[in-house]
């Protein structure tokens, strides 16, 4: 094949070489589009003097957006984007908080819509984060940047569940037996249950003080981000192509990780 590597969308032009090696009549105008989006030969549908991209796929997903996407930002902050530089990401609600601790204000935003395409004089790209493997030094650029703290032990005595309860997949029909037994074998521990929109600082501030998180695949399990290491994590996890990004993140950052297997998934 005279061309293994085909570009699926001919009108997205790219270069093999990074962006700081390219001369600086081919930095002008860089265009980013959405895989199959047609820029033509016309302008694009918005221009900027200077455009920094956080984006990538599944960006718009909590978990994703949380361990893929913020150390793009961690990297941004660190690196000092020139006054009046705009920074594309996807502006899903649950990222304002994120954002506004990290020190980005809602006017250096541009949220991305895939039907568009995007252009700039000078065009910032922060190293891409592999997708379920974000490396170590990437999730602890985001706990420092988010001033997560690590807690004395006796201080982390909490059991953390995280519920999907009123979930349209992965909820648990067991839970309330399951959060019975937590509660009668582990009567020195406090149980808690959380639940999806919490504001972050009470998020981070109950993870700091974790133990042990308990829970299904989900979003929730995120927030083991926040926890010391040496926490214990437990997963109730579908079998059937199973996502191990928990798995990475608890070893990456110390945490000691143990799965509950599960055969079948209605959701799957």
């Amino acid at each position: 094949n005279p061309n293994p590597n085909p570009n699926p969308n001919p009108s997205c032009r790219s270069s093999r070489r990074p962006i700081s090696a390219l001369p600086p009549q081919q930095h002008r105008h860089a265009v980013l589009c959405a895989v199959g989006a047609s820029v033509g030969d016309g302008p694009a549908d918005e221009h900027f003097d200077a455009l920094a991209s956080t984006v990538q796929k599944y960006g718009h997903m909590y978990y994703h957006f949380v361990a893929e996407g913020l150390p793009k930002f961690v990297m941004l902050k660190q690196a000092g984007l020139p006054e009046g530089t705009k920074v594309l990401t996807y502006g899903m609600p649950f990222e304002k908080e994120y954002l506004d601790r990290l020190g980005f204000q809602g006017e250096d935003l541009v949220p991305y819509e895939t039907d568009k395409a995007y252009s700039a004089d000078v065009l910032y790209m922060p190293t891409p984060t592999p997708r379920i493997t974000p490396p170590r030094e990437a999730l602890e650029s985001v706990r420092e940047a988010l001033d997560v703290r690590v807690l004395p032990e006796e201080e982390r005595n909490l059991i953390v569940y995280c519920t999907r309860e009123g979930s349209s997949s992965r909820e648990v029909a067991n839970e309330r037996e399951i959060l019975q037994t937590l509660a009668e074998e582990f009567p020195d521990n406090e149980l808690v249950v959380y639940r999806a929109g919490q504001p972050l600082e009470e998020v981070i501030s109950l993870f700091e003080r974790a133990r042990v998180i308990v829970g299904p695949h989900g979003a929730g399990l995120t927030h083991l981000l926040f926890s010391a290491p040496g926490t214990h994590v437990v997963e109730f996890l579908f079998m059937k192509d199973p996502p191990m990004m928990f798995w990475h993140m608890s070893r990456a950052l110390g945490l000691d990780y143990w799965m509950v297997p599960i055969a079948q998934s209605h959701w799957m």
